[in-house]
């Protein structure tokens, strides 16, 4: 988990990850992401230019989804709530940082932060 600083969707990450883009699919020492499905719905941690992107991601292990596992990957998301985003209107929807170059704007980060519910099913 963390800032990849690329998109679910970037070549690098399929090649050097061995992502897969179902848990289906998983083979032993391969990947899933599941933050690839939210970056095609538009939704992202942080902006440049304008421009969305998914940088912060969590990725699972084949591992994690063994039929025996206590725990059950749920879902994944953007915490985006209104607190969060940029009160100037040309950036609607970006992250309130809280600093542009050395000028202080109050908020409290460029990334949105992001998360994956699991479940302890017993």
């Amino acid at each position: 988990m963390g800032d990849f600083n690329e998109d679910p969707t970037t070549t690098y990450l399929y090649q050097q990850l061995w992502n897969k883009k179902t848990i289906q699919e998983l083979k032993e020492r391969e990947l899933y992401n599941p933050f690839e499905n939210l970056y095609k719905r538009d939704l992202y941690s942080t902006f440049h230019e304008g421009k969305g992107m998914l940088f912060d991601q969590i990725i699972f292990s084949k591992s994690f989804f063994d039929e025996n596992s206590k725990l059950r990957y749920s879902n994944s998301n953007v915490f985006n709530p209104p607190f969060l985003q940029s009160p100037d209107r040309e950036k609607l929807g970006a992250p309130w940082r809280t600093y542009t170059g050395s000028r202080y704007l109050g908020g409290y980060s460029d990334h949105f932060p992001v998360y994956a519910i699991i479940e302890n099913i017993k």
